[in-house]
């Protein structure tokens, strides 16, 4: 019998042994689990705090350059036409474009005079010269060329940079 009781705890034995080595694949696949983390870590953390290079910096402050346009409200204007036969009045509404809000100040610092050289161009117009899209882009072109002229701005630096209707009535 006790021979028969040493059999048992041999065969215990090999059993016993076992559980270590599917802890130890448990354990190295943990390990590697947590290399792959800690190094993905580490080059997350490598390209984030990595300063640009001379290219890239140019590249990345391009984007910053381009601002928001700042749109100033100009108040409406009601002239005669200088239609023939026919009394006609135009009205009309309208903002400058220009590439920031300081703008808005010369705008309005000068608005007598683009007020002046704006209703000398609409009076000198008929109704014929305002009609059809390319007429209306003409007119906003030379709007645009009085006001410039007014506050004294030059091709180089405009103050603003384009008109744009917002109504344009004719009767």
């Amino acid at each position: 019998m006790s021979a028969a009781a040493a059999v048992p705890k041999a065969a215990a034995a090999p059993e016993a042994a076992a559980p270590p080595a599917k802890s130890k694949k448990k354990l190295i696949v943990i390990g590697a689990i947590a290399a792959v983390v800690l190094a993905g870590g580490g080059a997350g953390a490598f390209f984030l705090m990595k300063k640009p290079a001379e290219g890239e910096k140019h590249a990345a402050e391009a984007p910053k350059a381009k601002k928001t346009p700042a749109f100033i409200p100009f108040d409406p204007l009601v002239v005669n036409l200088r239609d023939d036969g026919a009394e006609k009045m135009m009205q009309v509404s309208f903002s400058f474009e220009a590439a920031d809000s300081k703008a808005g100040d010369a705008v309005k610092s000068h608005t007598p005079a683009i007020r002046n050289r704006l209703i000398l161009l609409l009076t000198s117009k008929t109704s014929q010269d305002i009609a059809g899209r390319e007429g209306k882009e003409k007119l906003a072109a030379e709007i645009l060329e009085e006001a410039r002229q007014a506050m004294g701005a030059t091709k180089e630096a405009p103050i603003v940079e384009a008109v744009h209707f917002s109504g344009l009535i004719v009767q």
